[in-house]
């Protein structure tokens, strides 16, 4: 789970069970020196600077607030604050300046949270004072500003009125929040007023902790974590003209830890009755209720009007594995583009900090017309019910006025494209498809047994969009593969609520490649796919065995997809009390290079991913569950034996068999080096948390290495979580003189039954 640092681990009693079990461990010790590019551990020149350390830097301040006070409200060119490592308990308040401003905190990492190490902390609550501004432990009313890796937290926790505690009171237009830690329980941020940002940051709360009245806010890879029951969000909007707009993209909603029950959070409840949120290609985890949205209260539901809309989230909570939202929500057949919120020319902007984004934010074909405004409907004048957030009026600056046109639901979307595509209704479309076209969809398409889709040959720049619901007949060949996939350049992805179903229940005997019905090899081959390719958005359920081969490829993603095999954890009557399906591995990769797969959610019966060869390859923001956990190998006994250069990096492996694995062939040749495991979360694993083994065999392993596989430069680092009593924390089992360079750095698996034992490195185990 998520690391923390000091700040949090002195949280008051409401906060102190839930966040103890995430703290990081380490987080306290002494800043480390380090250097690189995105490390920000000196003040830029003629910054005001604040150290409350033993030895404070020349000139500093002691606390943030008497930086504040230093800056000069009446120069016009930009000012920096600069805040050395150290835990500042104090409210701050930054008032209107007549200039830019950039506060950095301390960190080695300015592109994550996590390295943060300048925390500002305060203890107050509405029942303390008069306004939720005045609860804030930062009270940011200055435009133009940019803050950078700052921890900012409430401690005050929960009571049952008047409770209201912020950690942020954003209050000003133009603000970027970047790498942040955002902190608090009730009320944690109120994005008030103007244009927001909040990038690459962690937001922590559980009663309304987003919330506002007129503020348009992008929140871009957030880390969203709820720590007990109540609303992610509260929009404030009260009328059809007010430009309130929250939306969440590309981020992540769980809880904080594990002890956090399922189904107690709502993705928002409408404070004044023009709500309007969004939440799209987003992750929700289990917390999130079916309904996944609330009315305000039983007496004042304020659902009149609102826009509570999704559009292609993924995860336990999303739409996709809960059933019907609440009917007051809505399903979108298009994302809402980062311009719709921030205005055409945003990345033009000061404080708007661009490599924080994601780059298909940048595009050009995402700008809107500056005239459109926003659907609507007509509605009495908003609620003014006494038990809102009561956040304080402002007046609002200068709004964009950039929206979209409309917010439309999806059943089963018609392909939108700027061209006119070539839409195979039938299977035997699709061939003269391929040949001619290069915008194609397959809509509703049934194939008949032993028929492949064979998109091998797409046209260089092709787009083929799944529509609806796709199936296969059932094929007795283990050489059959249902899906081919090859070309230059091409985007192979799905319209909102496409199912591609591989029809598994048709061949699962819970004996998968080892024997039994004969089944496709990989039911979707992804071979020779070059020039910067993606495939995206895709949810396919119900494969037979092996579901990705990736093979011969190069600068080629994977990502936002969903891998459902849950129904292949039962058995049937078939598979001898087993699971039904097996050897279903996520992603296959071999003899490819420069592979990116991030963002997605993988549930099945045998590896997430599992590289064989290959080189220079990204493993990110993946949620695995039931599995095999993240593989290297096995390796060994190929015609292609290397693997080099891999990243697994900020993800989540859940009740699965291992966690991090490298396995290697018993005596086989080959070369793994440059491996790292980093921001790893297990949960429940039952055989072995960390697993080096060069004793593998598909029969078994045979408890005795063998050395003709190298494998050098192996970092683990800040792998953590908790094993089954039937497994072990760690193992590794290296052949003689064949492992070289393993670190461990802030590892920390445990609960395992079984004893670890490494006979590499030479100081055994993570202790």
């Amino acid at each position: 789970m998520l690391g923390f640092l000091c700040a949090c681990i002195a949280l008051g009693a409401s906060f102190s069970g839930s966040l103890a079990a995430s703290h990081k461990p380490g987080a306290c010790s002494p800043p480390k020196t380090c250097s690189g590019p995105w490390a920000r551990v000196a003040p830029a020149p003629g910054a005001v600077v604040v150290d409350n350390s033993a030895s404070p830097y020349p000139g500093s301040y002691r606390t943030v607030q008497e930086g504040v006070n230093a800056l000069s409200t009446t120069t016009k060119t930009p000012q920096n604050l600069f805040i050395f490592p150290g835990t500042y308990v104090e409210q701050v308040y930054i008032p209107p300046l007549a200039s830019n401003l950039t506060v950095q905190g301390y960190t080695c990492n300015s592109k994550s949270y996590e390295g943060n190490q300048a925390t500002i902390t305060y203890n107050l609550a509405l029942i303390n004072t008069t306004s939720d501004d005045k609860t804030a432990t930062l009270r940011q009313w200055n435009p133009n500003t940019k803050v950078y890796n700052l921890n900012i937290v409430n401690t005050f926790g929960h009571i049952p009125q008047n409770g209201q505690n912020l950690a942020l009171s954003a209050e000003a237009t133009g603000q970027g929040y970047y790498g942040c830690q955002l902190i608090g329980y009730q009320d944690t941020v109120l994005a008030e007023t103007g244009l927001q940002l909040y990038a690459k940051s962690l937001i922590v709360g559980a009663v309304d902790f987003i919330f506002g009245q007129t503020a348009l806010a992008w929140f871009e890879g957030v880390d969203i974590r709820t720590i007990a029951t109540g609303c992610v969000t509260a929009s404030g909007r009260d009328s059809a003209t007010n430009p309130s707009w929250y939306v969440i993209s590309r981020s992540s909603v769980a809880g904080i830890n594990d002890t956090i029950p399922a189904g107690i959070n709502y993705l928002g409840r409408p404070w004044r009755s023009f709500a309007r949120v969004v939440f799209q290609e987003t992750y929700l985890g289990n917390v999130i209720a079916a309904d996944g949205w609330k009315e305000w209260s039983t007496s004042t539901p304020n659902t009149a009007n609102v826009t509570f809309a999704e559009y292609n989230n993924y995860g336990p909570g999303s739409v996709q594995h809960e059933g019907p939202r609440a009917s007051f929500s809505e399903q979108l057949t298009a994302r809402i583009p980062i311009r719709s919120i921030l205005g055409n020319n945003f990345q033009d902007e000061w404080w708007v900090d661009t490599k924080y984004l994601d780059p298909s934010d940048l595009r050009d074909d995402d700008a809107v017309s500056t005239s459109a405004t926003a659907s609507s409907t007509t509605s009495t004048a908003a609620s003014t019910s006494t038990s809102s957030p009561t956040a304080s009026t402002t007046s609002t600056t200068a709004v964009a006025t950039t929206t979209v046109t409309s917010l439309t639901t999806s059943s089963s979307a018609s392909p939108t494209t700027s061209s006119n595509p070539c839409v195979c209704t039938d299977y035997s479309q699709i061939s003269a498809a391929v040949a001619s076209c290069t915008d194609i969809v397959l809509s509703n398409i049934a194939a008949p047994g032993g028929s492949a889709i064979d998109l091998s040959k797409l046209k260089a720049g092709a787009t083929v969009t799944f529509d609806g619901l796709t199936t296969f007949g059932f094929t007795n060949s283990s050489s059959f593969n249902p899906i081919t996939i090859g070309g230059q350049g091409i985007t192979v992805t799905a319209n909102p609520g496409a199912i591609i179903d591989g029809n598994g229940q048709a061949y699962w005997d819970g004996l998968g490649s080892n024997g039994g019905v004969p089944k496709p090899d990989h039911f979707i081959v992804v071979s020779k796919v070059t020039g910067g390719s993606v495939i995206k958005n895709l949810y396919i359920r119900n494969w037979p065995v092996h579901l990705f081969s990736i093979s011969g490829c190069a600068d080629l993603v994977f990502q936002d997809l969903v891998l459902n095999n849950t129904a292949g954890d039962a058995p049937n009557s078939r598979s001898n009390g087993l699971p039904a399906a097996h050897n279903s591995d996520g992603f296959d990769v071999s003899s490819s290079s420069n592979i990116v797969i991030r963002r997605s959610v993988v549930h099945n019966q045998d590896d997430c991913v599992a590289i064989t060869s290959g080189n220079n390859m990204t493993v990110s923001d993946l949620d695995c569950y039931g599995g095999h956990g993240l593989s290297i190998g096995s390796v060994g006994l190929k015609s292609n034996n290397n693997v080099t250069n891999i990243l697994f990096t900020n993800s989540t492996v859940t009740a699965s068999e291992n966690g991090c694995r490298i396995k290697t062939n018993y005596n086989a040749t080959g070369f793994v080096a440059n491996i790292t495991y980093a921001n790893i979360a297990l949960r429940g694993i039952s055989a072995y948390g960390i697993d080096v083994q060069q004793d593998y065999l598909n029969g078994g392993p045979t408890g005795v290495p063998s050395s003709g596989v190298l494998i050098q430069h192996v970092l683990f680092r800040n792998v953590t979580g908790t094993a089954d009593p039937s497994a072990r924390d760690y193992y590794v089992l290296c052949g003689d003189g064949s492992c070289e360079d393993f670190r461990f750095e802030d590892v920390s698996v445990t609960g395992g039954g079984v004893a670890s034992s490494c006979n590499f490195p030479p100081g055994g185990c993570p202790s």
